[in-house]
């Protein structure tokens, strides 16, 4: 940054610039005072000499800033509970700095340091001497079976809930005069790894049923399917309509019952040998 002082100018420099001023044309003049603009808006070292009698070139004059010697900062000091691997009680100093080291713990409160300090593990496990001692001191607490490990509980597996079979059939095929009846009674169940049992009570006299004769499978739905018989020997039964309870059961307690009905008439039709 430069100083500036104002350009003085004696009397008779001005006159004799006046006397020139008039003997100029207007572009001189104009030329004239751009260039005085110019010149004035410089720093004073590069004003022409022409213009001032006693110009002078000062020298910059810069801010000074005193040099002094970098402060030392001072250390945060605190006072702390404290105990290490070698003095295992609970003292109170204060601490400056970077003050940590291997083994030192150091605490707000006494209450929490002898909480530490005193903290119970397990040890001596399957001696005589088993039981609690200090974590810190390795003192005994007291004599105890501590070695023991939770039970931990398997975490159950999701599984899907049963679906309970159906038995399909309602009716049976009808038996006509005294031939020899074979009726076929059929239950789903939709989890097709499931096994099925039927049984049958309420069975009408000279009906039969087997259980070994029943037939199981996997039909095109993927359900779980089974198939038990109910036979009438060749003898003559009074016509009328007979009622059969059948009861299915899956093997993870799934039940269903139902009562099927079988149709007995005395004549045999026409076409039923065709």
């Amino acid at each position: 940054m430069f100083s500036r002082t104002s350009i003085k100018l004696p009397f008779s420099k001005l006159i004799q610039h006046f006397s020139f001023w008039t003997r100029f044309t207007l572009s001189q003049k104009i030329s004239y005072l751009i260039f005085l603009l110019f010149a004035i808006s410089l720093p004073l070292s590069f004003v022409p000499l022409f213009l001032s009698q006693r110009s002078a070139v000062l020298p910059a004059i810069y801010p000074v800033t005193p040099v002094t010697s970098p402060t030392t900062p001072t250390p945060s000091c605190r006072y702390y509970y404290w105990f290490d691997n070698t003095y295992l009680s609970c003292g109170y100093k204060n601490f400056c700095s970077a003050f940590m080291y291997a083994g030192l713990r150091v605490f707000s409160t006494r209450q929490e340091c002898e909480k530490e300090l005193i903290k119970p593990i397990c040890s001596a496990i399957g001696t005589r001497s088993e039981g609690w001692y200090s974590s810190c001191t390795k003192t005994l607490i007291k004599y105890a079976d501590c070695d023991f490990a939770p039970i931990s509980t398997p975490t159950p597996t999701p599984t899907v809930p049963n679906t309970a079979p159906t038995i399909l059939t309602g009716t049976l095929m009808a038996r006509f005069g005294s031939t020899n009846y074979k009726g076929y009674i059929t239950a789903t169940d939709r989890d097709k790894d499931n096994t099925l049992k039927m049984t049958v009570s309420d069975l009408p006299s000279l009906f039969s049923f087997d259980p070994r004769q029943c037939t199981t499978g996997v039909d095109y739905l993927s359900r779980r399917t089974l198939r038990c018989f109910i036979s009438i020997p060749q003898v003559k039964l009074r016509p009328g309509t007979y009622k059969i309870k059948a009861t299915i059961t899956d093997n993870y307690g799934g039940s269903t019952s139902r009562y099927i009905s079988l149709f007995v008439y005395s004549l045999i039709p026409w076409n039923y040998f065709r």
